[in-house]
């Protein structure tokens, strides 16, 4: 004959209860530690970011938000090996999550430590090989380390993914006048500014190639733009 399975005893419930409570408070305080070392450092007070930040992690050592927050707190404080190491230590454990690879690779990028901006850039890639954004971060890293074929034909085929990018023809242009091919450059920074008047960034270098070419004139308008 089965016998009815003993519910839990009204003890046991409540030491339950009691548990659940506890881990909400707890993860509520530590959200709240959060959104206080964002506070901070949108302030430029990255000292007590730091703090709020660590006693995050010190309760979640996986929180992205936290590691992310702590890392660009360490870069503004100037303690670039402090925050290579924790770069280190979130890209181990960062997994297939693309989002967070390639912030982590913009990160390594600011502070020049090129060869893991690389890495990071690469295993986001893989997982989605049609990031425009990512395929033209990668190519500026790239460039920095010499590979600029590597680098025009990521551009390449950023455009190609998206043909209206204007980053990505005024990157490309970039990399060109790297190369002394001027006339190419130019027509790259050209249709940067067509697709977007307002791209700064080609204006200047647009401007600084005009110069070097000759045309100080129209490098003059250029740069007033």
């Amino acid at each position: 004959m089965a016998h009815p399975m003993n519910s839990a005893s009204p003890g046991a419930k409540s030491d339950m209860s009691s548990l659940n409570k506890r881990r909400s408070a707890a993860s509520s305080d530590m959200e709240k530690k959060f959104a206080q070392g964002q506070r901070l450092q949108s302030r430029d007070r990255f000292a007590e970011a730091e703090a709020r930040f660590r006693k995050v992690l010190a309760s979640d050592p996986a929180h992205i938000g936290a590691l992310t927050g702590l890392t660009r707190c360490l870069i503004a404080l100037r303690r670039e090996q402090d925050a290579i190491s924790l770069i280190d230590r979130a890209a181990a454990d960062a997994g297939d999550n693309e989002p967070y690879l390639v912030e982590l690779g913009g990160l390594c990028a600011t502070i020049k430590y090129l060869d893991q901006a690389r890495a990071l850039y690469e295993r986001a890639l893989a997982l989605n090989p049609d990031a425009t954004l990512t395929l033209i971060n990668l190519a500026t890293v790239v460039d920095e380390q010499g590979e600029t074929q590597m680098a025009v034909d990521l551009l390449s085929r950023a455009i190609e993914l998206q043909p209206l990018s204007a980053q990505a023809y005024g990157n490309l242009g970039k990399v060109l006048t790297g190369t002394l091919l001027f006339d190419e450059a130019l027509a790259c920074y050209q249709r940067a500014i067509e697709l977007d008047p307002t791209h700064s960034q080609s204006y200047t270098n647009m401007g600084a190639l005009l110069e070097i070419i000759g045309r100080h004139n129209d490098a003059l308008s250029a740069l007033q733009k």
